[in-house]
Formats: C-alpha cells, sequence, structure tokens
C-alpha cells in the first residue's frame, strides 16, 4: 500500500511551496489555482488567485 499525504495551508499554499523549495530543494511541477479549476470550483474573490492543488513528484 503506498501512502500519499495532502497538507492544507489555509490559504498560505504559495507560501509552503517557497518555503519547502528553499529549506529542502523541493521542486513545484505544476500548479492548480482555484479559479483555473476544471471542476468550476466556487470560491470567493479573495481565493481565486490562492493555491488549490500542487502534485509532489
Amino acid at each position: 500500500m503506498r501512502l500519499e499525504p495532502y497538507l492544507f495551508f489555509n490559504g498560505r499554499t504559495e507560501e509552503a511551496l517557497a518555503f519547502y523549495q528553499k529549506a529542502l530543494g523541493a521542486q513545484t511541477l505544476s500548479v492548480l489555482h482555484f479559479k483555473d479549476s476544471p471542476e468550476g470550483v466556487t470560491a470567493t474573490p479573495e481565493w481565486l488567485d490562492k493555491v488549490m492543488h500542487t502534485p509532489s513528484g
């Protein structure tokens, strides 16, 4: 069985990505913002530019 954790950062995902890039040398392969969701997620205007999902590699 493979475990795949999913982390939530309460609207601060971009900040978390920057931290992990600096601290661990992590690479961001792609980023999906709420406004770009193919499922048409309804979000408040403040959240449209926030990161919804970024896969790990």
